[in-house]
C-alpha cells in the first residue's frame, strides 16, 4: 500500500519544485513593524500601505523519497518575502485526501531573514496504513498544506495539489 509515494512525478529525478496551485491560499501582510495606520503614508492617490514586516511564501518538490512502507520524505522551502527578520518559524505540515486530513505535524526551521530563503526542508510523513489506504482509495490525489508562523503568531497557509504513486 502506497502512501504519498512520490507526491508527484518521480521522472525528473531530482527536488523541482513548483509553485502552489489554485488552492494557493496565502495571505500578505501578515505582520507589520508597529501600528498599520500609523506606518502608513498618504499620497495624492490615497493611503499607501504599510510594508510587511513579514510576509511567508513556500514551494513544494515534485517529489518525495520512500522512508518507511507508508512514509515519504517530501522537501519544501519557506521564503521571507518582509522587510523584517522572521524569528523562531514553525511550519505547520498538513496533508489530507479526500477533503479527510491523515497526517499532521509541525517543524521548527529557525529564524528566517528579510527576504531570505531557507531551503532543502525535509519532513518525514507517514499517514500510517489507515491514512495510505484513503490515499489510495482516492486515487492517489493529496493535498499538502504548508503553514509557515513566525513567534509572533504570523503565519499565512498555502496549499499544493499532488497525485501520489500508488
Amino acid at each position: 500500500m502506497a502512501a504519498l509515494s512520490g507526491c508527484g512525478d518521480r521522472s525528473g529525478g531530482g527536488t523541482d519544485e513548483s509553485t502552489p496551485t489554485a488552492t494557493d491560499t496565502t495571505a500578505s501582510a501578515t505582520r507589520t513593524a508597529g501600528d498599520p495606520a500609523a506606518d502608513a503614508s498618504t499620497s495624492a492617490d490615497g493611503p499607501t500601505p504599510a510594508v510587511a514586516e513579514v510576509e511567508f511564501d513556500a514551494s513544494l518538490a515534485e517529489s518525495a523519497e520512500e522512508c518507511g512502507l507508508t512514509c515519504r520524505r517530501m522537501s519544501y522551502s519557506i521564503t521571507n518575502r518582509g522587510a523584517g527578520t522572521a524569528e523562531d518559524v514553525m511550519v505547520g505540515v498538513s496533508v489530507s485526501t479526500g477533503g479527510e486530513q491523515v497526517y499532521e505535524t509541525t517543524q521548527s526551521v529557525g529564524d528566517i531573514g528579510a527576504r531570505d530563503r531557507r531551503t532543502g526542508i525535509t519532513a518525514d510523513v507517514d499517514p500510517g496504513l489507515g491514512g495510505g489506504r484513503k490515499i489510495r482509495d482516492n486515487d492517489g490525489r493529496v493535498t499538502v498544506v504548508l503553514v509557515p508562523r513566525a513567534a509572533g503568531g504570523v503565519g499565512t497557509a498555502v496549499g499544493f495539489e499532488r497525485r501520489t504513486d500508488t
